[in-house]
């Protein structure tokens, strides 16, 4: 069944270039006005694709960026600089120790802040 994306065309008064406005399953071209443009597909999209605006069309949606706190947050940061002094056993139990504190919060996405 096709499918079509109403996207907004560079003269749009409100919108950004590509901005998806609706999406349907019949064929919109009798209601278009005229900042607006069409593109038609084959069949309605997969859940694993966005709507790129600049592209005007569906890419895949990007992997999270995960951030270990442990290698990251904590070992990474110069304020633990110490714990390079550490012998190898002794980094591994504080990473033990620190992995079992934080939990379910070890991990964090690269937008998130560091705070917990």
């Amino acid at each position: 069944m096709p499918y079509w994306i109403v996207y907004a065309l560079p003269t749009h008064l409100s919108l950004p270039e590509g901005q998806v406005i609706s999406r349907t399953s019949e064929d919109p071209s009798p209601r278009l006005r005229t900042h607006e443009a069409t593109k038609e597909f084959a069949e309605r999209p997969a859940d694993n694709v966005m709507w790129s605006n600049a592209a005007l069309d569906f890419i895949p949606i990007p992997a999270p960026v995960i951030i270990d706190r442990v290698d990251v947050d904590i070992f990474g940061d110069v304020a633990f600089a110490p714990v390079l002094l550490l012998t190898g056993r002794q980094r591994n139990d504080i990473r033990a120790l620190l992995e079992r504190v934080l939990g379910r919060e070890r991990f964090r996405g690269d937008t998130e802040g560091t705070g917990i």
